[in-house]
Order: structure tokens, then sequence, then C-alpha cells
């Protein structure tokens, strides 16, 4: 839970990464790496957690 946190809130930094492949008729083509980030605030008043091996 966030609520020991500063102002009852964690804060998180989301960062997506893509690399958009692109072709066009002339023949030419490549990639293009983007990465989009951003941060947000997140007040979490309860988790759940799931656990999937147990070996």
């Amino acid at each position: 839970m966030s609520d020991d946190q500063p102002g009852g809130l964690y804060t998180l930094n989301i960062t997506a990464h893509w690399a958009v492949d692109w072709d066009s008729n002339t023949g030419e083509g490549g990639q293009i790496p983007l990465d989009l980030t951003t941060d947000k605030q997140l007040r979490i008043g309860s988790y759940q957690s799931v656990v999937t091996d147990v070996t």
C-alpha cells in the first residue's frame, strides 16, 4: 500500500519501447526506434500476487 509514501502516492516511471519497420514502393525501408516515457503518480490501496511456479 502507498500510505507510507510521500503524499500517499508511488511515483512510477513508465517506458514503452517500439521498433517501427517501414518500407516504400521505391524499395527504401528501414526501422525507426521509438521510446515513449512518462512519469505517473499512483495510489495503491491493495495488491495481489500470483505464484506461477513453486519448484
